[in-house]
């Protein structure tokens, strides 16, 4: 959902997306697909996202870290949404019950998919994932900036949505 009156950039304007190798040597400054459908059955495209920011989070519900960041990425969604942020979960839960519970009692309402059937685990094996949380902002134009996220998460979201 891009900010009112924002135009996402020509598709001419940007790069190619990057192949998966290509991004496991180094995201910084390249441009990935992604498409899935959401637990909650939404189609979720980052290339459909083009004019906003956003954070793709990788986590799972038994990574304290990682929901130790949930009420800053909740507030962050809440202030910037309507000016264009978007949050993408990339969940390495391999249990539902566990996964669901953090969605609920967290409040976590942007979409989500979880490792049910491994295609999470194939897709952070093939971006070098190891570690989580990981969190990867993308700028408006779709270029992955930032891939340590997770460590200056809120002024690190701020410093992209002053950007245009």
């Amino acid at each position: 959902r891009a900010k009112a009156g924002a135009q996402p950039p020509a598709a001419d304007a940007l790069p190619a997306a990057a192949t998966f190798e290509e991004l496991k040597k180094d995201p910084l400054g390249k441009r990935m697909d992604l498409k899935f459908t959401a637990f909650d059955g939404r189609e979720v495209d980052l290339s459909q996202l083009a004019g906003n920011v956003v954070l793709i989070d990788f986590w799972a519900s038994w990574c304290g870290p990682c929901m130790e960041e949930i009420p800053t990425l909740r507030a962050s969604y809440k202030k910037h949404r309507p000016d264009g942020f978007e949050i993408i979960g990339i969940s390495l839960d391999s249990k539902k019950l566990p996964f669901e519970r953090a969605l609920a009692e967290e409040g976590i309402t942007w979409p989500q998919i979880y490792d049910k059937d491994k295609w999470v685990e194939d897709l952070t094996d093939k971006l070098g994932i190891d570690d989580i949380p990981a969190m990867w902002l993308i700028d408006r134009k779709g270029i992955i900036r930032n891939i340590k996220a997770h460590e200056d998460i809120a002024p690190s979201i701020e410093a992209l949505m002053k950007e245009k």
